[in-house]
């Protein structure tokens, strides 16, 4: 593949999983929107047939599982580097002893079930057949967009059967929702586990952006090359997705706030422990950031590195720093904001926002 080749197909993927695009997750050929699969929202009987073989033969791969009730919880923005914090956590020789529950494992496990009887090819949007006749290659992991909703379905099926069983189990996924994380934590708490261990990775929008890329061109270029694997690795994260994560500040995700407000909140009874890394480097690891902690004590938080934050734009005669990209001023309707770190560490760079009414 020249580099004009892969610019095109870089950039046809972009378009192609735009929100309501083609490869988008709620797109017409995504396979819960397809009645012979979903009805009403719940699986038909043969799909439902298809999910316990995946669930079965999932949990026949590890039999070495230990049932302690131990639990790490993942999570960060896509690109982050969770995997890598992973394994620095659970050396190679432990790996046996946990349970690993990732969506994204699960979006490999349905696409090669989808290739063997033949639904793929009735998955793949016109939109990219028209491309692939015109001599473009798609790996099946560009369109895992496409069974987003059905794999995090069986994920949290596998998620309540190891729970269950009181398992040693790695929770892997974004997580960038406070509400979700608190309602993880009640179901492990009515599975009697009560220490939670939480490793977040975070890091810069356009940090974690190219990370996803880098991670998709390899995949990608294995693909090529004709690796079986790769064509379920080679997955392209949506760029809206990265983007809902990053509201307040392009610096921090919602991710680790989420995890903050979580652990403050998490249900009496639960310990937490939550390691926060964070990632501003392309091609590194990411670094210890902040320790969030809930005992009978209480809710307390370490502080182990500082992020800088941006150097705010003077106005001309001395006026006050200004928003970020801002113009010193705020316009008609808006108030302005200044910068402020909240009580969970993140940080909120000055902004504009809209004049409360009556004011």
């Amino acid at each position: 593949m020249t580099d004009s080749d892969h610019s095109e197909h870089l950039a046809a993927l972009r378009s192609l999983t735009a929100v309501n695009g083609p490869i988008d997750a709620e797109a017409p050929t995504a396979t819960h929107q397809r009645e012979q699969n979903y009805r009403r929202g719940r699986p038909t009987a043969s799909r439902a047939r298809l999910h316990k073989q995946i669930i079965r033969e999932f949990f026949a791969e590890n039999d070495a599982v230990i049932r302690d009730r131990q639990v790490l919880v993942m999570a960060g923005p896509p690109g982050a580097g969770k995997s890598s914090a992973r394994r620095e956590r659970i050396p190679e020789a432990e790996e046996k002893h946990w349970r690993f529950i990732d969506p994204d494992d699960f979006k490999t496990r349905l696409l090669r079930k989808l290739r063997e009887s033949g639904e793929y090819d009735d998955i793949v949007p016109p939109a990219v057949k028209s491309r692939i006749d015109a001599g473009d290659r798609f790996a099946p992991g560009e369109l895992a967009a496409l069974v987003h909703e059905e794999s995090s379905d069986l994920a949290a099926e596998a998620a309540t059967i190891s729970l269950e069983r009181g398992e040693r189990v790695v929770i892997d996924g974004v997580h960038g929702s406070k509400v979700k994380l608190l309602k993880r934590f009640q179901q492990l708490s009515d599975q009697g586990y009560t220490s939670i261990e939480i490793i977040a990775v975070d890091g810069p929008r356009e940090v974690t952006r190219a990370r996803v890329i880098n991670r998709w061109e390899k995949g990608y270029a294995a693909f090529q090359d004709g690796t079986d694997d790769a064509a379920y690795q080679a997955r392209y994260v949506p760029e809206h997705i990265t983007d809902s994560l990053y509201v307040d500040d392009d610096r921090f995700s919602a991710c680790a706030r989420a995890v903050a407000m979580a652990t403050k909140g998490a249900p009496e009874g639960i310990t937490v422990r939550a390691d926060v890394y964070y990632v501003d480097d392309v091609n590194a690891a990411g670094a210890p950031w902040r320790t969030y902690r809930k005992d009978v004590d209480g809710f307390a938080y370490d502080k182990l590195r500082d992020i800088p934050r941006p150097q705010p734009r003077t106005a001309v005669g001395g006026a006050a720093s200004t928003p970020a990209g801002g113009d010193g001023t705020a316009g008609v309707g808006e108030v302005y904001v200044a910068g402020y770190e909240r009580s969970d560490g993140t940080v909120v760079p000055p902004h504009t926002r809209a004049r409360p009414a009556g004011q």
